[in-house]
């Protein structure tokens, strides 16, 4: 009756709970090692990013200013996420060992971003007035934006995508993207 994080292994098996909790539990994705998984919550009162061991045990609050989506970065050293759902909004970093959040950049879909090693593709909607699902009616172009983390500057690799759903992925090589 309400969501939950579940793992199973690959091979088959019976799902097992990670997180049987009485809050709202989704969004999950595991840490780059495989040792954590990162899930929203609104255990607090608020959606606030936390992770729990991959093996179970208790879960620790990742983030304070809110969070729905995270990835870590390949290396391991930061988690992103999207500090909000309904709209297009900020997407921030945070160190994995702790720390203070640092906005990234602004205006990402819900999910739609995908950490690679040299930067970030992700789905922006700069003037977003409209939701951020296929049955909402944007009402700002969508575009398919890559971030350079060398340069810390983001270009447009294709615009008017129209209605678009919250999810994003790309290869390794930052050759083939794909989304909804």
């Amino acid at each position: 009756g309400q969501p939950e994080v579940y793992v199973i292994p690959a091979a088959g098996g019976k799902p097992r709970n990670l997180t049987s909790h009485s809050a709202s539990d989704s969004w999950p994705s595991f840490s780059r090692d495989g040792d954590w998984i990162y899930f929203n919550s609104n255990r607090t009162g608020e959606r606030q990013i936390w992770k729990i061991s991959a093996s179970g045990g208790h879960a620790v609050q990742m983030t304070s200013n809110g969070g729905y989506a995270a990835v870590e970065s390949t290396d391991g050293a930061y988690l992103y996420y999207n500090q909000t759902m309904g709209m297009p909004g900020p997407l921030w970093s945070l160190p994995t060992s702790g720390g203070v959040p640092v906005k990234v950049l602004e205006g990402v879909v819900l999910a739609a971003f995908v950490v690679l090693e040299r930067g970030i593709y992700y789905l922006d909607r700069p003037s977003a007035d409209g939701g951020i699902y296929s049955v909402d009616r944007p009402s700002g172009e969508t575009r398919l934006q890559y971030f350079d983390f060398a340069t810390r500057k983001s270009t447009t690799v294709a615009r008017n995508l129209g209605n678009v759903e919250p999810c994003l992925t790309a290869s390794q090589d930052g050759r083939t993207i794909f989304f909804t």
